[in-house]
């Protein structure tokens, strides 16, 4: 036999004795691993406890917990506690049972099989300003862990996602699950008997109680840890929408429905972005909400393709996704930046459509006075906006809806041409009518547009909208320098309505603020004025004989005797600087006054302002501006008012705005 043979058989006998030890080694591991895994399960569970210790302000009970055949474990009374009552328990699970790896339990990477829970009780209770749910949740003042503190965004989501996905167990069977919240006289309950995962897919009914109100859900749809896939759909179990609960606990807010569906099928992390793709779904959707709207608002159906970028420091709503509403349907592109600076884009783009699909998909309780309404010819829109909340100023502000071949063939409810002609006004306090009169010449106190003072039309003109007779009914560079202005106030410190939208608003809408009310304002404004349905002398005509000139004073001609004693023909220049003054807070004229009956400091400059613009245009005389004194004299009803008025005056003055 040659060398090389003996070498050979040597070798490959050196390699089977070791083999044999290797798998002599495994083998004893394993027999002591299996032996000692409630052991090592102990010392897991008590690290477990230990760490949520450390993090939160309540302690994990586990009752107890051991193996049951290789790999099975059962716990029994697991509860989270919070730390200053141990009677508001937030969670208790009755048993669990898990299939699991003993090899994954060493290296602590846990991957649950089959799991079985039976009897789960989550509770959230807040007495006062104490939440159960809230104290203990609250992450101690050393624990600086927050997944989205600082780094990549679109990293860490990636990793909270395939975390939850590889932690899905292949076969989940919940039992007896309730989740309760109370909050002094409110009590909201929710029961599911049982809930299965078979085959990726499940379908259970959910019971909910709110205080005596009994509904019940029906929650179906897929779940896929492999591929990385969710699909929901949740409706009713009986002929009655779905009314979402706590809603209108908490806010007053009716949001009821038939049908919402939700899928996630697409995660994709590449480049140091995440991308997230799906769709949502609904159908008759009712929203309620006094700051949405006065009465419902029904949405028939819609959905949502969207296509979702998380990265290093943004998240962005990829202009690809596209909504589809009714007959309607339009890509938004939508970021926000978080780093350095909070940043946010919003644009829309969509080409011309037929005009009559997007009245058509108007949501019913909405826009109200276009009910009906019949057009032909297309429509497209356009909207760019960006502001860097720490520098307003820049924000950029553009919006467009331009037509072609566009005609109103019938119209809707209300017949917005009506202003042309005498017609019959109420007006309205906090949605409450006051009063009921005709604008027209049948109206003794209706003053003609000749009638009224050139002094009176021009100083509300530069007070309220220097370019009435020359804009569309809309000034970009206003609402750009409104958004901008309540941005660095944080509040609502300026508007930026034109005559136009403030005329619309009085004659066709209440005056209620809510979003969808400043939408219907914005459309009947576009159609008046871009399909010349009314002349600018008629609109401000109409504007200077219905708006309110101090409480419940309406129109000029009862403003000019409610404050002087005289005919609108008879004012003069301060006066009719005056009237213009007090029209964007008509109820607070008597603040601009002294307790002698003269006009504030404050106000110099406002007719200042005013008087010099006239004046460049050579509307008033060189003798007028130069003579004018910043002040008037009341002799009408409001003197008395001034002199008798009890209430404080306050020390600041009022906001004034000069453009």
């Amino acid at each position: 036999m040659s060398s090389y043979k003996v070498k050979r058989r040597k070798h490959k006998g050196i390699i089977i004795r070791i083999t044999k030890y290797l798998l002599l080694f495994f083998a004893l591991a394993f027999i002591i691993i299996f032996l000692f895994r409630n052991s090592i399960l102990e010392h897991v569970i008590q690290k477990k406890i230990s760490n949520f210790r450390e993090k939160y302000n309540g302690k994990l009970v586990i009752l107890s917990a051991k193996f049951s055949g290789l790999n099975c474990i059962k716990f029994k009374d697991i509860s989270i506690i919070p730390d200053y009552d141990s009677r508001d328990t937030v969670l208790n699970v009755k048993a669990v049972q898990a299939n699991i790896s003993i090899l994954s339990l060493l290296i602590g990477n846990v991957h649950l099989g089959d799991l079985k829970v039976d009897g789960i009780k989550f509770n959230i209770i807040q007495r006062d300003s104490i939440s159960n749910y809230q104290s203990l949740f609250k992450k101690k003042a050393n624990n600086n862990d927050s997944l989205l503190t600082h780094g990549n965004y679109g990293e860490k989501i990636n990793k909270i996602l395939d975390a939850i996905f590889d932690k899905i167990p292949s076969g989940i069977s919940l039992h007896d699950m309730n989740v309760s919240f109370t909050k002094k006289s409110y009590t909201i309950f929710s029961h599911i008997s049982d809930f299965k995962v078979i085959d990726k897919k499940f379908n259970t009914n959910i019971s909910i109680v709110e205080n005596d109100s009994l509904s019940h859900w029906i929650v179906k749809g897929v779940l896929d840890p492999g591929d990385r896939v969710i699909n929901i759909k949740l409706y009713s179990a009986g002929k009655n929408k779905i009314c979402f609960p706590f809603l209108k606990f908490k806010w007053n807010m009716l949001f009821s429905f038939d049908t919402l569906q939700f899928n996630l099928n697409e995660i994709n992390y590449r480049r140091d972005i995440l991308n997230l793709g799906g769709q949502a779904s609904f159908s008759g959707i009712i929203i309620n909400h006094e700051k949405i709207a006065s009465n419902n608002v029904y949405f028939n159906k819609g959905t949502f393709n969207y296509s979702l970028n998380i990265g290093d420091d943004y998240f962005e709503v990829d202009s690809t996704s596209k909504i589809n509403l009714n007959k309607i349907s339009f890509n938004p592109y939508i970021k926000y930046r978080v780093k350095p600076a909070r940043q946010f884009t919003f644009k829309i783009n969509k080409d011309y459509f037929n005009s009559q699909d997007f009245f058509e998909s108007l949501p019913e309780g909405l826009f109200s006075n276009l009910k009906g309404i019949k057009t032909t010819g297309k429509l497209a829109y356009h909207l760019n906006f960006y502001v860097d909340l720490n520098q307003p100023d820049g924000l950029i502000f553009s919006s467009s809806l331009d037509k072609k071949d566009f005609k109103i063939v019938e119209m809707g409810e209300t017949d917005i041409t009506k202003i042309n002609h005498p017609f019959s006004y109420t007006a309205y306090d906090k949605d409450v009518a006051i009063e009921t009169f005709t604008v027209g010449p049948e109206n003794p106190q209706f003053v003609s547009f000749d009638q009224i003072p050139a002094t009176v039309k021009n100083a509300v003109l530069f007070s309220e909208d220097g370019e009435f007779f020359y804009h569309k009914g809309f000034i970009e560079e206003s609402f750009r320098m409104s958004i901008a202005k309540n941005i660095k106030e944080k509040r609502f410190a300026r508007g930026g309505s034109t005559i136009t939208m403030q005329l619309v608003k009085n004659v066709f809408l209440r005056k209620n603020k809510t979003i969808m009310r400043k939408l219907e304002e914005a459309l009947i404004v576009w159609l008046i004025e871009n399909n010349h349905l009314s002349s600018k002398e008629r609109m401000f005509e109409v504007y200077l004989n219905i708006i309110e000139w101090g409480p419940r004073i309406y129109g000029i001609y009862e403003a000019s005797f409610y404050y002087f004693n005289k005919c609108p023909s008879q004012l003069t220049l301060a006066e009719s600087i005056f009237l213009a003054c007090i029209i964007p807070q008509p109820k607070c004229f008597r603040y601009y006054f002294d307790k002698n009956g003269n006009l504030k400091d404050f106000l110099a400059d406002y007719y200042r302002v005013i008087s010099t613009k006239m004046y460049k245009r050579d509307l008033i005389s060189e003798d007028d501006y130069n003579n004018l004194e910043p002040n008037v004299i009341l002799k009408g009803r409001a003197k008395s008012e001034i002199i008798n008025k009890t209430d404080s005056i306050p020390e600041e003055p009022l906001n004034v705005e000069m453009f």
